[in-house]
């Protein structure tokens, strides 16, 4: 869970992640409720219950103007996910369209089983990256790493 004024309204709003991959059977994959939701902060300790997106395995979501439009963005990793797959996400972002519509865009399928997740220009370039660690529990035991970094300009 993070707090970012996604509305821009001066109030801070509670953005968080349903992501657990257990259940009845304990072995790690996507379930129904999983995504990225959020509280709008509607003043005098009343929220409201916002869906921004769904993405299986949701884990760790950070705030940040990743478009340099004006407006703040979500980054999202998944760690438990369909791994089986290999175009289950893994890193997404919820481009937000200044009103609060987010449209989710796939930028990564692996590393797989991400964790965190942090945007900062790492290298002093004036572009941020993002960086992301693994933490490899469950099979399968390929396209994982102990932490990735992503160079390429995300903004569009």
């Amino acid at each position: 869970m993070t707090t970012a004024d996604l509305n821009q309204d001066g109030r801070p709003d509670l953005v968080f992640a349903n992501g657990d991959g257990f259940g009845p059977t304990l072995k790690p994959g996507p379930r129904p409720w999983h995504g990225i939701q959020w509280l709008k902060n509607e003043g005098n300790g009343k929220f409201s219950y916002k869906r921004i997106g769904d993405l299986a395995g949701a884990y760790s979501p950070i705030v940040r103007d990743i478009d340099q439009d004006g407006d703040p963005d979500i980054l999202s990793v998944s760690a438990f996910n369909d791994w089986g797959n290999p175009e289950s996400d893994s890193l997404v972002l919820f481009q937000n369209d200044g009103a609060q519509s987010f449209t989710k865009i796939t930028l990564a399928y692996e590393p797989i089983q991400l964790l965190s997740i942090d945007f900062a220009d790492f290298d002093g370039d004036g572009v941020g990256e993002i960086i992301s660690g693994c933490f490899p529990s469950f099979p399968p035991f390929e396209r994982i790493g102990r932490f990735a970094i992503w160079k390429e300009r995300v903004h569009q």
